[in-house]
């Protein structure tokens, strides 16, 4: 992370949070910035759940394809759970 004091100057800032402070603070995001970290943090997670799948179940016939396909199906119904009136 870098600090910027409003000039040019930017320094840069290392926070050593713990796991309870990073909660307190996503919990003082609005629903929307939380639903936009949660989507940035599956993303960022994907490929190694896949890949740790794939090394998990190497005899299951399924491609990559089949799988992001699979992974797209459920975000879908999560995502109308989580968006029903």
């Amino acid at each position: 992370m870098l600090y910027t004091d409003g000039m040019e100057t930017q320094i840069p800032v290392t926070l050593n949070l713990g796991f309870e402070q990073i909660q307190s603070i996503v919990a003082q995001l609005g629903l929307e910035e939380q639903k936009r970290l949660t989507e940035y943090l599956e993303k960022r997670t994907l490929h190694d759940d896949l890949r740790a799948f794939r090394s998990a179940h190497r005899d299951l016939p399924l491609s990559l394809e089949e799988i992001q396909a699979e992974v797209k199906t459920v975000r879908r119904e999560r995502h109308a759970r989580e968006h029903r009136p």
